[in-house]
């Protein structure tokens, strides 16, 4: 029960990405609530005096202005990383383009429609269909993944809640969730490990030295082609090695208070293993489901079949644009083809980004960071509970009731502290 009601609290992050995290209001209210101030309700639910007291947070704006900047740094780096993408793969169309508009200025067809209207018009409507087709197929993609990462992250969180283990097993399971974590980043994302393989911390380290010898066997060996599997999969013979039924017990003993029969309490020791073994076993397969899902982003997400048609629609439809138009000068029309040719070759290039949230600069998930802040969340949380039990086991000695006052007692105390 007490494992059910610390999850039911926990909270989960933002996952960090590559790029620039730019912090929002919602959060700096989280920051202020945990400074000891009020923070604000969401605006579409409140009372007319909470309307008439509503006040900006000192600092919003100049927050806000940061922000600002910031967002548009990151589109100047979206718009710089879209005119690499131009410079290595678009050369031949681009040169396409600019012989197709050279001709027409030539052969003095600059006023002169020679392209059907009908046609044209055609070609941009499958433009459009195809476009949007890509790029809502991108973003469920990267909606999957995000669901994905945070299910992970969640199984991780409640087989430490569910195992009940005293201080030392606790640091245990949480370094062999992070080795393993850390092992699937890897495996996922290949280049950038390798890459990075030198300049890393060992990880090793994070294990207890009895755990280091089936991690060395199991972890992923991504030079050689093998894959952290076994590794995930022995987390269910480690889980069993730290379980104890008489954990149950001593749970109650520590967050009951004194003299009032919690240690007393009857537990069926049958049906808290099988318990365990049926809530061990759901969180175990929704790690390795996940991992599945996230060994499918390794792979191509379209044939090239679509994105060579896609790539020729765009080239046909801006290539003909200077002969479907009339009544056009030499300047204007050089620059409306030039502008066509970036938003439809720009917006083919940020969605074809959008379709790999994992290895995509900028735009995709940072696996690392997001796994990282959640241990170092599991940390604080349960650094947050010894405290707690700590506080309660005083006051009830000292005859305290338990009430919601003493409760507000306590975080008050976490944020003086």
């Amino acid at each position: 029960v007490q494992a059910a009601h610390a999850m039911s609290e926990s909270t989960y992050q933002p996952l960090p990405t590559n790029g620039v995290d730019v912090d929002d209001l919602e959060n700096a209210g989280r920051l202020q609530e945990r400074a000891g101030t009020k923070a604000k309700s969401s605006l579409l639910h409140y009372s007319d005096e909470q309307v008439e007291n509503l006040q900006v947070p000192s600092g919003y704006l100049p927050r806000r202005i940061s922000q600002g900047l910031s967002e548009l740094f990151i589109g100047v780096a979206i718009i710089g990383s879209i005119l690499k993408h131009f410079a290595l793969k678009q050369t031949p169309h681009v040169t396409g383009i600019l012989l197709s508009y050279c001709l027409c200025v030539i052969c003095g067809a600059v006023h002169t429609q020679l392209v059907d209207a009908s046609f044209f018009k055609a070609v941009g409507l499958l433009l459009a269909v195809l476009l949007s087709l890509r790029a809502k197929n991108a973003l469920s993609r990267r909606s999957k993944l995000m669901g994905g990462v945070l299910e992970m992250m969640n199984s991780a969180r409640n087989l430490m809640y569910l195992m009940s283990l005293d201080s030392s097993n606790w640091r245990r399971l949480r370094g062999m969730l992070q080795f393993c974590f850390e092992d699937v980043a890897d495996w996922v994302t290949q280049d950038v490990a390798l890459a990075t393989a030198g300049d890393r911390e060992d990880r090793m380290k994070i294990l207890a030295p009895q755990d280091r010898q089936a991690a060395f066997v199991l972890r992923s060996k991504i030079r050689a082609g093998i894959s952290p599997r076994p590794l995930l999969l022995f987390l269910r013979d480690f889980c069993d090695e730290l379980f104890d039924p008489e954990a149950q017990n001593r749970l109650h003993e520590n967050c009951g208070s004194p003299g009032h029969g919690c240690s007393d309490a009857k537990i069926d020791k049958i049906s808290v293993i099988r318990r365990f073994h049926r809530n061990l076993e759901l969180e175990l397969h929704s790690l390795s489901s996940k991992f599945d899902l996230l060994l499918m982003y390794r792979e191509q997400f379209l044939t090239v079949q679509f994105r060579w048609m896609l790539e020729t629609v765009i080239f046909v439809y801006v290539s003909l644009y200077p002969w479907c138009v009339s009544n056009e000068s030499d300047v204007v029309l050089c620059a409306t083809t030039a502008g066509m040719g970036f938003v439809f070759y720009g917006l083919n290039a940020l969605t074809e980004q959008l379709e790999d949230p994992v290895l995509q600069r900028g735009q995709g998930f940072d696996l690392h960071s997001s796994f990282k802040q959640m241990f170092e969340e599991l940390d604080a949380d349960e650094s947050v509970r010894l405290r707690c039990r700590d506080f309660l086991r005083n006051q009830t000695g000292a005859g305290v009731e338990i009430n919601e006052e003493l409760h507000e007692r306590f975080e008050a105390s976490l944020t003086a502290g």
